[in-house]
């Protein structure tokens, strides 16, 4: 079978399936950041940065969220591990399929 798109001829061998939706491969993306605030870290003058491992279902859902790298603080990694479980996520797409997969997410507490 060959595929004619802006002149690009493709080979596909029989019997693949071939994606029919407009991008079959994108990453996972955050949707909905959450961003969550704390009186308590706001009133110790606390900021720094997390790194949160996150491992998302097919669906996009959270299945795991745990600190990967600490700010120093107890009470900021546990803000941000709140703040990237409460953020909505679009899954993988792996040939126009969802699928699940491990990523980090990055939160920032700034000082105001």
């Amino acid at each position: 079978m060959i595929l004619v798109s802006n002149s690009l001829h493709v080979s596909i061998p029989e019997g693949l399936p071939i994606a029919n939706c407009l991008q079959p491969n994108v990453d996972a993306t955050a949707v909905k950041v959450a961003p969550l605030q704390s009186a308590e870290a706001a009133a110790q003058d606390l900021a720094g940065v997390v790194i949160v491992g996150v491992s998302l279902g097919a669906s996009g859902s959270v299945q795991q969220a745990a600190v990967y790298k600490s700010s120093g603080s107890l009470l900021l990694d546990n803000l941000v591990v709140a703040e990237a479980r409460a953020t909505v996520y679009a899954p993988r797409l792996l040939s126009c399929l969802p699928v699940g997969g491990s990523y980090f997410f990055r939160g920032e507490v700034i000082k105001e």
